[in-house]
């Protein structure tokens, strides 16, 4: 059966995008969900669609693993006492960094999704018609 040729496989790879994109135009492609287009990527020198934006990469090892992170925001219970007696707390002590840094991680949650060891450097390319 030629389903069994193949076998899927998930790989992480960081995009160093380098100055390409600013942080709001990259939240922005987030938001929208925009589609990340990758071609040739066996050949280690892929082609990389992101937005309107066309990219030239280079595939390289890393040295280390890096870890990969889903971040979300934690839904709050807002039924019962609980909830009123933590917001009175911590306005109380909203004064320290220790108490809005712990706050900060207490808002958060993360959910381990993989690691990378590869990443796939880019440069910003035209693509211009072939002439014949």
């Amino acid at each position: 059966d030629e389903d069994d040729e193949y076998e899927e496989e998930t790989v992480h790879v960081l995009l160093d995008l380098g100055d390409a994109f600013s942080v709001e135009t990259l939240e922005q492609l987030a938001k929208e969900k925009a589609e990340i287009q990758i071609l040739d990527l066996e050949s280690g020198k892929p082609y990389i669609k992101i937005g309107e934006g066309i990219f030239r990469g280079n595939l390289d090892d890393l040295a280390s693993s890096n870890l990969l992170f889903e971040v979300s925001e934690r839904e709050r219970d807002t039924s019962g006492l609980l909830p009123l007696l933590s917001t009175m707390r911590n306005n109380s002590e909203e004064g320290t960094p220790q108490t809005r840094q712990n706050a900060t991680f207490q808002r958060y949650s993360m959910k381990y999704m993989g690691e990378a060891d590869k990443v796939i450097s880019c440069q910003r390319v035209t693509l211009v018609p072939k002439k014949e």
